[in-house]
């Protein structure tokens, strides 16, 4: 078992202040950001096994957080008071040499405390309520298969709750082959996003649809000799 008490104060980095990228505006104005958090998890680990499960929360004055920017656009602000409580949970198990298996889950509460009738106990902006993450992996060291699936739900974009940004699930697979051990040659192919999930991200750029990538690696492992 474990947990954690702290403070912490983030100033505005440079590009946030001042540096335009892409569809991300700047904001000169931004204050520091200053919180309070406080965790706590337990844990469980087996030979084969393992599992963790915990919660969070943090109030924060000034939080920094983006907020859509019409058209199209996400501005980082200043969010007087806020608080984010949550749960996470993961996992993960080995239950032959040729299987393995992880998971983890997010659940995310936050609620925008400043006394505004527009904005007081709504959602902030950007930050989904659901996340969940999976992967299997099976097979020798030499050739192996691969899934994984990525699920976060719906997320506001703005802190009156009236835009957002719709929920997602997407699938990867992919197998690597090691063709040679020294130095170590490894060959993989992957799908990313297989059911061609259509998303976007903050600035509201849209994610890459399905696409295919082969990879080869080479690996060399240079161990210094020891001197007697």
């Amino acid at each position: 078992m474990k947990a954690n008490f702290g403070q912490s104060h983030r100033p505005p980095s440079f590009t946030e202040l001042y540096v335009k990228q892409g569809r991300l505006l700047p904001n000169p104005e931004l204050r520091p950001e200053r919180s309070l958090y406080v965790d706590a998890a337990a844990a469980f680990r087996h030979d084969r096994a393992y599992v963790q499960a915990g919660g969070y929360l943090a109030l924060y004055d000034d939080l920094i957080s983006y907020e859509y920017y019409p058209p199209m656009l996400a501005r980082p602000y200043n969010f007087s008071a806020a608080r984010v409580a949550g749960l996470e949970v993961e996992a993960s198990a080995r239950p032959f040499e040729w299987l393995s298996m992880s998971a983890s889950y997010t659940l995310l509460f936050t609620q925008n405390l400043k006394d505004d009738e527009r904005y007081y106990l709504r959602s902030l902006p950007y930050r989904p309520r659901h996340k969940f993450h999976a992967q299997v992996a099976a097979g020798p060291r030499w050739l192996y298969a691969r899934a994984d699936v990525l699920y976060q739900s719906e997320q506001f974009t703005n802190r009156t709750e009236t835009r957002a940004l719709p929920g997602r699930a997407m699938i990867n697979a992919g197998a690597s082959c090691e063709l040679m051990r020294a130095p170590r040659l490894l060959l993989s192919f992957e799908l990313k996003n297989l059911l061609d999930v259509p998303g976007a991200d903050l600035d509201g750029y849209p994610l890459p649809p399905r696409a295919a990538y082969f990879t080869l690696g080479i690996t060399w492992d240079a161990v210094p000799e020891r001197k007697s």
